[in-house]
């Protein structure tokens, strides 16, 4: 059975698609993006759901892993298309939840001053800081397109208590600037290959499921 990690669905024509990152495919590298074929039977759990597609693949997806932006609109077409099998949430529970359980972990993972990416390859799926004041909350994520080279955006726009931006640098990231408030970052990293840290000092190895520690310095 293969999983898919920051999962979502999608339409196309008269088919029902499920997007994510994948994880022990037969054919497919794990942390790769792709989208499966026609979904054809659901099994809800209280911890997963389990989808069964015509291509005859079989997928895992933990709740606590869906894509938190596109959950109402995965919610929508769940509701449209399979109303046979009930959604198991308030959607907006749902999302409070985990919301809830991100930033609890986060305040555990961080001293004050200190940004946490939960990141997959150079892809961050979403940010906390817990700042001065020991409190946590949530940093939103940009892409800056840019002419030669896009970068991402880890900013505070109305508090400015953090600003952290990076560019994606061959299996790794390699940061352009970091805010003089923070004080470390700390990447968890929930894929099975490892980031590389390009520091001003050495390079950074960030294993796969463990979170790494950077400091300002280095």
């Amino acid at each position: 059975m293969y999983r898919l990690f920051y999962w979502n669905f999608s339409e196309y024509q008269d088919a029902i698609l499920a997007w994510g990152y994948v994880f022990g495919h037969d054919h497919l590298p794990d942390n790769k993006y792709i989208h499966t074929s026609k979904i054809q039977k659901i099994v809800c759990r209280k911890e997963q759901v389990f989808l069964v597609t015509y291509s005859g693949s079989h997928y895992e997806l933990r709740w606590e892993e869906i894509n938190l932006n596109k959950l109402k609109n995965t919610y929508d077409i769940w509701k449209q298309r399979y109303s046979v099998v009930t959604f198991p949430f308030d959607w907006r529970k749902l999302e409070e939840e985990i919301q809830q359980k991100r930033r609890m972990e986060a305040a555990e993972i961080l001293s004050e001053n200190e940004l946490l990416l939960v990141m997959l390859e150079v892809s961050a799926f979403y940010a906390y800081l817990k700042n001065s004041r020991g409190q946590v909350r949530q940093i939103p994520i940009d892409i800056h397109v840019g002419t030669f080279q896009d970068s991402y955006l880890v900013t505070d726009w109305k508090k400015r208590e953090v600003d952290f931006r990076y560019f994606d640098k061959s299996l790794g990231i390699k940061p352009y600037h970091w805010s003089d408030g923070l004080q470390g970052l700390k990447i968890k990293n929930v894929g099975t290959s490892e980031i590389t840290f390009y520091g001003s000092e050495r390079m950074i190895l960030c294993k796969a499921e463990e979170v790494t520690c950077i400091k300002k310095e280095e």
